[in-house]
């Protein structure tokens, strides 16, 4: 009976290398994930940033625009007709970004 006691006493304290393996590979795995949430969010942040400063550029044009139908210079007209071409264009490709980053 006290060798039985014995034995149950020693495999109770016995180190278990996979019991001590679990958390490290568990948090390996938490701090992966963590690091891709990051990776994740910053990108879009920088992508949405894009996004939105296009957007802007494609209202200053059209209100360039609609000041250049009233004005005598056709260069202005043209450099605004320029800049809404290059706001779309830019829109687009950061539409194209986000998705490709993200899926």
């Amino acid at each position: 009976m006290k060798r039985q006691q014995d034995w149950e006493d020693f495999c109770d304290n016995a180190p278990d290398p996979q019991r001590q393996q679990k958390p490290q590979v568990q948090q390996k795995a938490q701090v992966q994930q963590l690091q891709q949430v990051q990776t994740i969010e910053k990108t879009s942040k920088y992508w949405k940033g894009h996004i939105l400063l296009s957007t802007l550029a494609i209202f200053v044009s059209f209100a360039l625009i609609i000041v250049a139908a009233g004005s005598d210079n056709p260069a202005f007209g043209a450099i605004s007709v320029l800049l809404l071409m290059f706001s779309i264009l830019w829109t687009i490709v950061s539409r194209v970004g986000k998705w490709w980053y993200h899926g």
